[in-house]
């Protein structure tokens, strides 16, 4: 899965039926697949990342695993009862 970015600037919403987005004055796809990726790596005006999607996934998978294992270190401490 990739990024893309047009850079055209008559681009629209949908290209290629690849769904695009305006950001930071471009128009930019997440999640696009290889196959589409290669098409729009072929064309003046597109870019495409496929680092920044990777990195974005393991971050995300980091952030999750953290979420989902316990802390390790010292149990916590027992407060007496009254």
């Amino acid at each position: 899965m990739a990024k893309v970015t047009c850079t055209r600037p008559n681009a629209s919403e949908l290209i290629n039926g690849v769904p695009f987005a305006r950001e930071d004055g471009a128009m930019v796809a997440y999640g696009v697949s290889d196959e589409a990726a290669s098409v729009f790596a072929e064309c003046d005006g597109y870019i495409v990342d496929l680092e920044t999607v990777a990195a974005a996934r393991v971050k995300e998978s980091a952030q999750t695993k953290e979420k989902e294992e316990p802390r390790r270190g010292r149990p916590p401490k027992e407060v007496p009862s009254a």
